[in-house]
Order: structure tokens, then sequence, then C-alpha cells
């Protein structure tokens, strides 16, 4: 459920300077985010290094299991399944 109409903006990055930056409309659940925690994006790019990359515009964070996104673009509960594939190999 929307928060009457209000946008929640949203700047992800990482230690390499890349930064992404998603505005949704504002949920509740939005709440529960905090300042810093680890969010997990999907990113394409056409060379390895991924230095030019674009990411799709959905994001989890797993610490608050909240999404932020407009529209679901990717199966959720396959994005979660492999995030904890990967976690439990590293």
């Amino acid at each position: 459920e929307t928060t009457s109409g209000r946008m929640l903006k949203v700047l992800l990055g990482d230690d390499s300077g890349a930064r992404v930056e998603l505005e949704v409309p504002l949920l509740k659940e939005h709440r529960r985010i905090r300042v810093g925690e680890p969010a997990e994006v999907i990113v394409v790019g056409e060379q390895r290094n991924l230095l030019r990359f674009r990411a799709l515009r959905e994001a989890f964070l797993p610490d608050s299991s909240v999404w932020i996104a407009e529209y679901p673009f990717c199966e959720r509960s396959v994005f979660t399944s492999i995030s904890d594939a990967i976690e439990r190999e590293q």
C-alpha cells in the first residue's frame, strides 16, 4: 500500500564508486530500511569488469527483508534463492 503518492529516493553504491539511484512509490514497509544496510541488485554489462553497467530497477535489502521497486521485474523467490546460495558459498 502506497503512502499517499509520496516517493522514496534511494542511492545504492559500492566501494568502487558505482552508484544507482532508485525512485519508487513510498510503501509502509520502507520504514524498516536503515541507512547503510546492504542491498542486492541485478546488474548487466557488456564488459566482464562491469566498468559500464545497467541495473535492473529493483533492489532487495536482506537485513530488513524489503524490496525497493516500482514494479517487480524479477522472480523474487528465485532472486532470494540465488542470493542465499551465494551467501552459503562464501
